[in-house]
């Protein structure tokens, strides 16, 4: 693996990028580009990407709800016991509606099945 990385980066003209949005900033400027992403990036940032349908399967959150699309990344959110309040208050607000509802709408299958 190493060998090959190595190689591919000493090839002439190969494009690199050291973060998530820096590879997403390639893809909208390389006609023909494929890139690894996810739809939630996609979504908060307004990239102008379309994600790849797979077996005719549309990647949506309403698809991977339904069990349509099999393909997701999971985001875990982690605390301290020790934390401070406003880290409660965070959380408090991850799991109410109206932070479940702005999860759904950047493209993340909000589930409140925080463990404490």
């Amino acid at each position: 693996a190493r060998a090959a990385h190595e190689g591919a980066l000493a090839r002439k003209g190969m494009l690199r990028a050291v973060t998530d949005t820096e590879a997403a900033e390639l893809a909208e400027q390389v006609p023909g580009a494929f890139a690894a992403t996810t739809l939630a990036q996609i979504l908060s940032e307004g990239r102008n990407l379309v994600p790849l349908r797979i077996d005719g399967r549309e990647p949506t959150v309403d698809a991977l709800a339904a069990g349509r699309y099999p393909f997701f990344k999971p985001l875990f959110v982690i605390w301290r016991t020790d934390a401070h309040v406003d880290v409660g208050r965070f959380i408090d607000f991850l799991l109410s509606g109206e932070g479940q509802g702005i999860l759904a709408a950047h493209g993340h299958l909000a589930r409140s099945r925080f463990a404490s």
